[in-house]
């Protein structure tokens, strides 16, 4: 009989399932932003989903089964895809003239100990 067991991991997240005989535990471990409730309410609402197409439709193939509520779908599909930004219309070479006319001086790259300026990769570009 085991009376206390702990996993040790170098990985962000890890989540266990245990077969106790007559049910199943799950063991999240993550580190911040990730929160563990939601990923076990996320491997709850998954499992017992599959569990219902297991026994309703065993035929079902399984990459056609809804493992998610359709709430946490849209807020994974729509909101946390939702990471369109404003471009500018102007092609790369402009768009890196522009940043030489207003920081020449900063870093634009760094390279094997080698630090280059805006206005030198500039100079540099311009003359090939």
């Amino acid at each position: 009989e085991v009376l206390f067991a702990q996993e040790r991991t170098n990985y962000p997240l890890t989540v266990s399932v245990d077969d106790t005989g007559d049910g199943f535990v799950f063991t999240v471990q993550c580190v911040a932003p990730i929160d563990p409730d939601l990923v076990l309410s996320l491997m709850d609402t998954a499992t017992g989903r599959l569990v219902q197409a297991l026994d309703e439709a065993p035929e079902t193939p399984l990459h056609s089964l809804p493992v998610l509520d359709q709430a946490r779908l849209d807020r994974i599909v729509g909101d946390w895809n939702d990471t369109g930004r404003d471009v500018s219309d102007g092609s790369l070479p402009a768009l890196f003239e522009e940043r030489v006319a207003q920081a020449p001086e900063a870093t634009a790259l760094v390279f094997g100990g080698v630090e280059l300026s805006y206005r030198e990769v500039n100079e540099r570009a311009n003359r090939l």
